[in-house]
C-alpha cells in the first residue's frame, strides 16, 4: 500500500481504487506535479488540485468527480462522458470541458478560468467576481448565475445560453450568432447581442 505523500491531500485513498478505470479509456485519473499518475477511480470525491502537489485530474468516459477543489494552478480536464459536479475553481485553477463533458453547479471564484468546448456543457453554476467561463463555438450554458463583475463569453459562433441569470455589472458577450433563451436580466443587469444572435423569452 503506498502512503500519501503530504499531508494536506483530500482525496482519501491510498493508490489506486477499485474499480475499472483504464487511462486513456474510462475513469478519473490525478497526476502529481512531475507528469506521474497517482491515482485512478472510476468516481472520486473532494479531491484538492493544486500546482505544488497533486496538480491534473482527468476525468474520462464513465467518470465522475464530485465537490473537486480546483486550486491555484491546478487543472482538471473534463473529457468525453465524463461528469464533473460541485466544482470550486480558485484563483488560476483552470477547468476544460471537451466535446461531450458535463461540468455541474461549479463556483468559479476570483482569476478562475473554465473553457467549454463546442458539444459540452456547463450548468447550473456560479461565476462570482473576476471569474471567467469562454464557450468556444458550440458549448453551451445552462442556468448558470453571473455575479457582479463576473464573466461569461461565447468565443467563436453558435454557442448556446439557456436560463442564465445576469446579475448588474456582470459581463456577457455571447458571440457570433448566439441562441441566448429564457434569460433572466436583474436590476442594472443587461444583454449586448453580437451579430446573428437569437434572443428569446427574457425578463
Amino acid at each position: 500500500m503506498s502512503v500519501i505523500p503530504y499531508a494536506y491531500n483530500r482525496i482519501g485513498a491510498h493508490g489506486d481504487v477499485p474499480g475499472g478505470a483504464v487511462v486513456g479509456k474510462q475513469g478519473v485519473f490525478t497526476y502529481l506535479r512531475n507528469g506521474s499518475l497517482y491515482q485512478k477511480a472510476m468516481s472520486m470525491q473532494n479531491t484538492f488540485l493544486d500546482s505544488a502537489k497533486v496538480s491534473r485530474m482527468e476525468i474520462s468516459s464513465a467518470g465522475t468527480a464530485t465537490h473537486t477543489t480546483v486550486h491555484f494552478g491546478g487543472t482538471m480536464h473534463v473529457m468525453a462522458g465524463g461528469s464533473a459536479e460541485g466544482a470550486v475553481v480558485n484563483s488560476y485553477g483552470r477547468v476544460f470541458v471537451s466535446s461531450g463533458g458535463v461540468l455541474t453547479e461549479p463556483e468559479i471564484n476570483l482569476s478562475a478560468y473554465v473553457y467549454v468546448s463546442s458539444g459540452a456543457a456547463v450548468s447550473q453554476g456560479t461565476i462570482n467576481s473576476i471569474g471567467r467561463v469562454y464557450l468556444q463555438s458550440g458549448g453551451t450554458a445552462y442556468g448558470m448565475v453571473i455575479s457582479p463583475a463576473g464573466s461569461l463569453f461565447g468565443d467563436g459562433n453558435n454557442n448556446r445560453f439557456v436560463s442564465c441569470v445576469h446579475s448588474a455589472n456582470a459581463y456577457f458577450n455571447p458571440g457570433n450568432a448566439a441562441n441566448i433563451e429564457h434569460a433572466t436580466v436583474a436590476s442594472g443587469g443587461g444583454i449586448a447581442c453580437s451579430a446573428g444572435a437569437s434572443l428569446a423569452n427574457a425578463s
